[in-house]
């Protein structure tokens, strides 16, 4: 006879007398009395399994937690380097390029508000915002989802491109219909900060790191602002809030670069600065219009 038919009569006999032990109490005393029943035994193998499986999803999630951590606190990758650029010339390369494009919208605004009859007409082309609100968004989603094939020449060039020319013309409407020189001082303030920390990661001797690049950006944001007034003292109150909100971006873009150093995108190296540099200004704006979506729903 095997072992678990004897573990089974067993049982069964321990069952038979509890049973009778039952019948031979009085009736009311039957529900003091307990059925014993038998025990679930786990082989040890499937009892292992479990316990490991266990450990396994703690250790997973906090694996998750601790590849999080580093990829916030990690700014170098080795993967990144090229033979070409390091990441002293790749940091520069994309304070340079925002600055560039800062510059470039800032120009456009000067001419569009300083020519009467440009300005009348940008006004009245409502047309204008829609559309180039539209490509953007069509270039920003590109380079968001298909990051390999935005890096490509000259794809990258035409994406760089459109994204400007876009972002200009924007401005240019902004201004001219509500006839405020605001946007050009946020554009002044804004290519301030990256020329600066352009100028900083070129000229220092030090890694580029967040302190000093948040120190760098805090002083060229209130240095510019001040600039900006010289041109928009009527408005100043207005001036004054676009500084304080300028304070926040300019930390972001800095800390942002500081990631993108450390692989935050496996597909780029520091040869691509410039579809690097576009993600950023993607990222930027897409903050920037949803602040103003918090803060018309507090006003509405």
């Amino acid at each position: 006879m095997s072992q678990s038919e004897d573990h089974h009569k067993v049982s069964h006999n321990r069952e038979n007398n509890s049973d009778h032990s039952r019948s031979v109490l009085p009736k009311e005393e039957h529900q003091l009395v307990k059925r014993p029943r038998p025990s679930k035994v786990t082989p040890m193998g499937i009892d292992m399994n479990d316990t490991l499986d266990k450990t396994s999803i703690m250790m997973t999630k906090s694996n998750r937690v601790r590849t999080l951590v580093e990829k916030l606190s990690s700014f170098n990758s080795s993967k990144m380097i090229t033979e070409n650029s390091t990441r002293e010339t790749f940091v520069r390369n994309i304070f340079l390029i925002l600055s560039l494009q800062s510059t470039m919208t800032m120009v456009v605004i000067a001419i569009v508000i300083s020519v009467d009859e440009l300005r009348e007409s940008f006004s009245e082309a409502s047309k204008i915002p829609i559309a180039c609100g539209i490509t953007m968004a069509i270039i920003g989603v590109f380079l968001l989802l298909f990051k390999s094939t935005a890096k490509k020449r000259p794809i990258n060039y035409i994406l760089f491109a459109g994204f400007s020319i876009c972002k200009s013309l924007i401005g240019a409407y902004i201004c001219s219909y509500y006839m405020s020189p605001a946007p050009l001082a946020a554009f002044v303030m804004f290519a301030g900060i990256n020329s600066c920390l352009a100028l900083y990661t070129s000229k220092s001797k030090d890694n580029f790191t967040t302190k000093r690049a948040i120190l760098t950006a805090f002083g060229a944001c209130t240095l510019f602002f001040a600039l900006s007034l010289s041109f928009s003292y009527m408005i100043y109150k207005s001036i004054i809030y676009i500084y304080i909100a300028m304070i926040p971006f300019s930390w972001f873009v800095a800390y942002d670069v500081q990631l993108m150093t450390g692989g935050r995108f496996s597909e780029y190296t520091f040869d691509d600065y410039l579809a690097a540099s576009q993600i950023v200004y993607v990222e930027i704006v897409g903050i920037f219009f949803y602040i103003l979506y918090l803060l018309k729903r507090l006003g509405g």
